[in-house]
């Protein structure tokens, strides 16, 4: 469990690291503002996550822990509105490459995560 955390904690600061060297390098903004309710979103999964895992057991927990924090990651992404109309438009550009059903569920995804303002 150290390990995970070391590796979490160093992966995020050499992403801050990329992202302040790159905002002040090229002059962009990244929308930092949105990165942080990301941030947020994890933060609430995580907990959700971890407080399952101290209640379920076993392999079977595993099949319940997965979904249950992919759909409060989804969840939140919604609630804090972090999906605009121009991310909408990139994702579902992206999702072109899924073949039949598979697109179409992720296309449906993106639409209710997608915030129109």
């Amino acid at each position: 469990m150290g390990a995970a955390i070391a590796n979490g904690s160093a992966q995020t600061a050499a992403a801050a690291m990329i992202w302040y060297s790159v905002q002040r390098t090229f002059k962009m903004d990244l929308r930092l503002g949105e990165f942080g309710r990301i941030l947020i979103c994890g933060a609430v999964m995580g907990a959700v996550v971890v407080g399952l895992g101290f209640v379920l057991r076993g392999p079977a927990a595993l099949a319940i822990i997965v979904p249950v924090g992919a759909l409060v990651w989804l969840a939140m992404l919604r609630i804090m509105r972090v999906i605009h109309a121009e991310d909408r438009e990139r994702l579902l550009q992206i999702g072109r490459i899924f073949p039949g059903p598979f697109g179409k569920s992720y296309r449906r995804i993106i639409d209710l995560l997608a915030w129109q303002s």
